[in-house]
């Protein structure tokens, strides 16, 4: 990812090892002082994985994770965090605990809005292509599903330039529809 993911440690299986720190509180400092350090080279920060991944015991890239009632306590991490200058990525993880036990935050209005309530920047939605969503239906069903009024721009892998994976983004009309053609590759 482009910015320092954002989330408490957990061990194989569920959460990767790029998390800074535990519990999601203690994660903020870590993650204010990676991104307060980016930002002094005019590097603009994402933060990532709202709500959380921690509590999830799945790899959101292969499978959907159901977040714990923990993820409340990763919340309140991002609210230290959140600012207008800085984007934050919704995860694709199904969180209860937040009003949401059906679908993954990343497609979830309630989650997103959610997030909208707090000052944050631009709302981006994770990969749409990740293994996590692959109930939730086609790419132009999961974008539209993905925006809501304040989640504006899908972001997706693909090759089809070359034999490497490239990722691409769109910013997305409020009847789900893509404005940017041909896709602007990130």
């Amino acid at each position: 990812g482009a910015g320092p993911a954002r989330g408490r440690a957990r061990g194989p299986g569920g959460g990767l090892a790029r998390r800074l720190g535990t519990p999601g509180r203690a994660a903020a400092g870590g993650g204010g002082v990676c991104l307060a350090a980016i930002e002094r080279f005019g590097v603009a920060g994402c933060l990532k994985h709202y709500p959380g991944l921690g509590s999830g015991a799945v790899d959101s890239h292969l499978q959907l994770p159901e977040l714990g009632d923990e993820v409340r306590d990763e919340c309140a991490a991002f609210d230290l965090l959140c600012s207008a200058e800085r984007a934050v990525m919704v995860a694709h993880a199904v969180a209860p605990a937040l009003g949401d036990g059906l679908r993954p935050g990343s497609l979830s209005p309630v989650v997103v809005r959610r997030l909208a309530r707090r000052a944050c920047g631009p709302i981006i939605a994770d990969d749409l292509e990740m293994g996590a969503l692959g109930r939730f239906g086609t790419l132009g069903e999961r974008a539209a599903a993905a925006f809501d009024g304040t989640n504006y721009i899908v972001v997706w892998h693909d090759n089809r330039y070359t034999c490497n994976v490239n990722l691409y983004g769109a910013r997305v009309s409020q009847a789900g529809s893509v404005i940017d053609s041909p896709d602007v590759k990130l």
